[in-house]
């Protein structure tokens, strides 16, 4: 080949390898900002709902980025920046933000002589595939120094059957229709949010009314056998339920997937070992999204009541859930997470003994919504401060000797 030749070809070649690679750049860039909703990160912003039940009474309201927090602010040296990663549990449904666990986590460090700023990224209704996607878009935003992702016990991991963070492995159709009803009827309002629905003025809907007409509808629904196991629930659930007194959600979880629970506390069936592969997944996923702005990763087990005590155990059975006492002293609902967190690299910290020992005497749960009171949101933080101080000194150490290194070069 003439020499004139040989370079067209060879000028041909890296153009087209240029060509593509700028075309896949731009591919992810696209597909990071569709993800993106364009009313905020989580919820539309400024928004404002009132969640009203038997068991208690708060009004929501959101930040111009759509989280539920205050407004951020800009970074004061000294200070470490946390992002909580959760479902509701961390999001602090029912409960007013200033008694949610990361602002309490925050006042709580902070008295230990570790200042902190924690940012609540907790999206009500989410899946770790939801902390996976949360993470993406938040955390370029935020750039915090600390992830802190908290897994609910059993519930996450059972909803890794319809939530997958591996595009080889979507999760079954009609697993994920049923769960995407269930999200719509477990927060309503809170969906109107991450959809930035509008709002006049000074709205506040209760959102009983809405729960009122999704249990007459789902009572429509219900096939024979689910009929049956509706009757089997105690008449104060039942009542409660068709008055839109109780979240229409938990009836039909109760209804449909009695053996949740039980299927939460699993670790060594084929089954459970495929769930905590994909929960695995998200959380490398959490953690290649964190290392972009050179943040550390810490995963979090969130005890849920049905594994803590007898008295929110026996809650979960007047819902309809088939539940057993060993839940209570069971390993697995941590184990699943912690098997998860190694897989993807990460650490693991838990806090569920502690629970069990203080639920003998406290209130840690809502009795039928199942959410931390504000005593148990409280106890988590409190708990976790002890476990988190030398983490974060440690974390906070290396970043000074690594600056201190750079500036020596």
């Amino acid at each position: 080949m003439a020499p004139g030749k040989r370079r067209l070809a060879a000028f041909l070649a890296v153009s087209t390898g240029a060509a593509v690679l700028f075309a896949m750049a731009i591919d992810r860039v696209v597909g990071f900002v569709s993800t993106v909703p364009v009313s905020g990160l989580i919820y539309g912003p400024h928004e404002r709902v009132r969640y009203r039940t038997p068991e208690f009474d708060v009004i929501v309201t959101t930040n111009s980025l759509g989280l539920r927090d205050r407004e951020l602010r800009p970074r004061v040296a000294g200070v470490t920046r946390l992002l909580a990663l959760g479902d509701s549990f961390t999001y602090g449904w029912g409960v007013a933000v200033e008694d949610a666990w990361p602002r309490v986590l925050e006042t709580e460090l902070t008295q230990r002589g570790v200042v902190v700023e924690v940012i609540n990224g907790g999206a009500a209704g989410g899946s770790p595939m939801t902390y996976a996607e949360v993470a993406e878009r938040t955390v370029p935003v935020v750039r915090p120094d600390v992830v802190l992702v908290a897994v609910l016990q059993g519930d996450d991991l059972v909803q890794m059957a319809e939530a997958s963070c591996d595009a080889k492995t979507p999760p079954r159709r009609g697993v994920r229709r049923m769960m995407s009803g269930l999200v719509r009827m477990l927060y309503p309002n809170i969906l109107a949010m991450a959809h930035g629905v509008p709002r006049a003025g000074d709205d506040v809907r209760d959102v009983s009314r809405v729960w009122k007409d999704q249990a007459a509808d789902m009572v429509h629904g219900f096939g024979a056998a689910e009929r049956r196991r509706f009757a089997q629930l105690d008449d104060d659930i039942r009542e409660a339920f068709l008055r839109g007194e109780l979240n229409p959600g938990l009836v039909m979880l109760g209804v449909k997937q009695p053996d949740r629970f039980l299927t939460g506390a699993g670790v060594d069936t084929t089954t459970a070992k495929q769930l905590i592969d994909a929960m695995a997944a998200c959380l490398r996923r959490v953690s290649l999204a964190a290392a972009r702005v050179n943040a550390a990763v810490i995963v979090m087990s969130v005890p849920y009541g049905a594994y803590v005590s007898a008295r929110d155990l026996k809650s979960k059975r007047r819902l309809g859930f088939d539940v057993d006492s060993q839940l209570m002293n069971s390993s697995g609902p941590d184990d699943a997470i912690w098997r998860a967190a190694v897989a993807a690299g990460l650490p693991f910290l838990t806090v569920t003994q502690h629970f069990r020992n203080e639920a003998v005497t406290k209130r840690l749960y809502f009795p039928i919504d199942g959410h931390f009171t504000s005593a148990g949101n409280r106890l988590y933080a409190q708990a976790f401060a002890d476990v988190l101080k030398p983490m974060l000194e440690t974390l906070r150490q290396g970043a000074r000797s690594t600056h201190e290194s750079d500036l020596t070069r």
